[in-house]
């Protein structure tokens, strides 16, 4: 039987709308993925994780580097698995989306 395992990333800069953007995890989401990556190795018995499969945005590729260097296994980028397409708002700071797109708070 197959199971599928999905985690999300680390933490990212939440002043920033994410999407497709170029984020990156920032400190506090770098120890998630760490402490992510620690517990799948600890516990892979349980889990038996032979692939791991990330979208090609950095914040999940970062993510998906901490599990991958615990449990010596290569990374499949995937694109068509990335979180959905928020347009202009991809990394824009949040209050400035909130501002250029005032007409969508009503």
């Amino acid at each position: 039987m197959v199971k599928l395992i999905f985690v999300r990333h680390g933490k990212d800069d939440n002043r920033y709308r994410g999407g497709w953007s170029n984020l990156d995890l920032i400190p506090e989401g770098m120890e998630q993925a760490k402490q992510l990556a620690q517990y799948l190795k600890d516990n892979n018995q349980d889990y038996l994780i032979t692939h791991i499969i990330s979208s090609d945005l950095p914040r999940t590729m970062s993510t998906a580097h901490f599990i991958s260097s615990e449990l010596g296994l290569p990374i499949q980028k995937e694109f068509r698995i990335r979180e959905i397409d928020n347009g202009d708002l991809a990394g824009m700071l949040n209050d400035t989306a909130l501002e250029k797109f005032e007409f969508f708070q009503h």
